[in-house]
């Protein structure tokens, strides 16, 4: 495997379990607990691909006439610890077994894709070899193409470990839309993990923003943001403005129709402006946010949404799942 991955230089690192064996005939461990601890010690590092042999201990689980619970696998529980500190891992899995529950139970944890090597059981004939290598060649370039889950994880993990929000309800809802967004964002359905943080925004700014009966006004909480200015005008806390990039809101009142109703990029806008307190530079990023969501609202995935919208939709929730 190593050789495989000679030009990455490096880059590429491995966990050397010579180090851990005894010299002797069949090279069976003679310190297995602390070559574990060292492939433990790369859990939370940014790896783009991990590799992971499936018995990392193969004296006491490649036993003839054991039934071994795939579970129970010393690399299955790897895989498991990577996965657990970050979902985002891309992870390939080494097997010199062709049994598909033991590669299916790795596959449902999250592994990417699985590799069978060549053993005394497995004798390959060359073109045959060379098709295991193509497919593990795409898989690898698959996986570094997915690398970027890692980063959007994190940011993941940091809005759903918010929950000083005062409101409860809003809490529960937006944990299963946070839950929701990233199967679809792992699945590679990116647009749609976007539509889903961006509609768990809006819906706070809908909880937020009320009308006052008896004044005629618009408010979020205490504050006024479109006044009952006449009969025919109404005072605006934010003016709307539409440019090439999109439609966004900046922060000077503005004298509106009075038939004019505030649409749901207003009253995001003024979450922002008022609660979390974004400039109006904040504002026009958002309008190219809101641009992207309705391309993907009304016109369906398109492979539309970039790692940096994802980030950028998931750092806003955090934030709206922050306030107290």
């Amino acid at each position: 495997m190593k050789n495989l991955f000679k030009g990455a230089g490096d880059n590429f690192k491995y966990v050397d379990s010579s180090k851990y064996k005894a010299d002797d005939l069949h090279k069976s461990f003679k310190d297995f607990d602390d070559f574990y601890k060292e492939c433990q010690s790369n859990i939370g590092k940014d790896w783009d691909l991990i590799i992971i042999d499936l018995r990392l201990n193969p004296e006491k689980e490649d036993i003839d006439n054991e039934m071994i619970a795939p579970t129970d696998f010393s690399g299955y529980k790897l895989i498991d610890e990577f996965l657990t500190k970050n979902e985002g891992y891309q992870i390939i899995v080494l097997t010199a077994s062709n049994k598909i529950w033991n590669i299916n139970a790795a596959l449902k944890r999250g592994s990417n894709s699985f590799f069978i090597k060549e053993s005394p059981e497995f004798n390959y004939s060359i073109s045959e070899t060379k098709k295991l290598l193509d497919k593990f060649k795409s898989d690898v370039g698959r996986c570094f193409q997915k690398g970027f889950l890692r980063i959007v994880f994190m940011h993941w993990e940091n809005a759903k470990s918010k929950l000083t929000n005062i409101n409860s309800d809003y809490i529960a809802e937006s944990n299963t839309s946070l839950d929701i967004a990233w199967e679809q964002i792992k699945s590679g359905f990116l647009d749609f993990g976007f539509l889903t943080v961006f509609q768990s925004i809006e819906s706070y700014a809908n909880i937020i923003f009320n009308y006052d009966t008896f004044s005629e006004n618009y408010k979020v909480e205490d504050n006024i943001v479109v006044e009952n200015y006449s009969d025919i005008e109404k005072e605006w806390l934010l003016t709307f403005v539409n440019d090439i990039n999109g439609y966004y809101f900046f922060s000077r009142k503005s004298i509106q129709p009075s038939h004019r109703e505030p649409t749901t990029l207003f009253k995001v806008s003024c979450l922002l402006h008022l609660k979390l307190r974004k400039d109006d530079a904040f504002l026009r990023d958002f309008g190219k946010l809101n641009k992207l969501r309705n391309d993907i609202a009304h016109g369906g995935s398109n492979n539309l949404a970039t790692k940096e919208n994802l980030i950028s939709v998931l750092n806003i929730l955090e934030e709206i799942r922050s306030i107290e």
